[in-house]
């Protein structure tokens, strides 16, 4: 029996891999392998990302946890908490090639740097906003499982009309809480993200598809590492924005080394995908 050469065994498992992909998309274990190889060629991004995560972690876990959790210090944390996650789970999606799943999360990193701006500057309103919008969405819950027949009808009906009342509440959308946190020149990356991740546009679906193969659908995930210098440079921006703004509440001090490093090759990683997508013959 003839032994297969390099160039068989690889078209053998570049076939188990497509097959894999098809099959079970975007929780193949074929990813896994890949995962390597983008981690391998994307190094100096990523090395960014993680310093950013462990500066993040390491002020967030330095403050006092309080004592009632609905006080403005202890509300904050959490959504620096929030944001922090929300960044972890961007870079690890990025990694294993799902940059439209990445920067649909890491749009929630922005909303958590918007709220912070605004509790900066407005603590007492910011707050109480904070509180009604939770409301809204236990009430509305209630509504829901009414309808259902989940919960007894009375319980449902005082939800209904107490959620009308907090209805007229007017809390402050996500480009005027970036407004009054001083943040307004970071709205654009996340309206960015809506636009072409989050939000099911043409532009965001249109990406979740490669080239046709023998006529059938394809799904596309960007092992390359092509768009994970824009990725990453997205969640660093979000990640950022929330940090300071969560800072200049609880004046916990930060590594100014590790700000001004990843203040530094933010732009350059905007930079570098710019060039990858410029047309070769550009």
């Amino acid at each position: 029996m003839t032994k297969p050469t390099r160039e068989q065994i690889k078209e053998m498992a570049d076939l188990v891999a497509d097959r894999s992909i098809r099959e079970e998309g975007s929780l193949s274990p074929v990813i896994d392998v890949y995962t390597k190889e983008i981690q391998a060629a994307q190094d100096f991004y990523l090395d960014v990302a993680y310093d950013l995560n462990r500066l993040a972690l390491a002020a967030w876990s330095d403050v006092d946890a309080g004592e009632n959790k609905s006080d403005l210090l202890p509300v904050v944390n959490r959504i620096l908490l929030r944001a922090i996650n929300g960044f972890g789970g961007a870079i690890t999606l990025t990694r294993r090639g799902m940059d439209i799943e990445a920067q649909t999360l890491a749009r929630t990193i922005y909303e958590c740097a918007f709220w912070l701006g605004y509790f900066g500057a407005e603590p007492d309103e910011a707050l109480s906003n904070f509180e009604t919008e939770n409301r809204r969405s236990i009430l509305a819950h209630n509504v829901l499982l009414g309808k259902q027949g989940v919960i007894p009808e009375e319980i449902a009906t005082a939800s209904a009309e107490a959620l009308e009342t907090l209805k007229r509440i007017k809390v402050p959308g996500m480009e005027k809480m970036a407004g009054k946190g001083d943040l307004a020149s970071v709205f654009p990356f996340y309206k960015f993200l809506c636009g072409m991740a989050a939000h099911s546009s043409m532009a965001s679906i249109d990406r979740l598809l490669d080239e046709p193969i023998a006529g059938k659908l394809s799904h596309a995930f960007d092992f390359t590492g092509k768009r994970l210098p824009e990725t990453v440079g997205f969640a660093i921006t979000g990640l950022l924005a929330a940090l300071v703004k969560w800072q200049a509440i609880t004046k916990v001090p930060l590594d100014e080394a590790v700000l001004l490093r990843v203040d530094y090759e933010v732009p350059l990683m905007f930079a570098e995908q710019d060039r990858r997508d410029r047309p070769k013959n550009a």
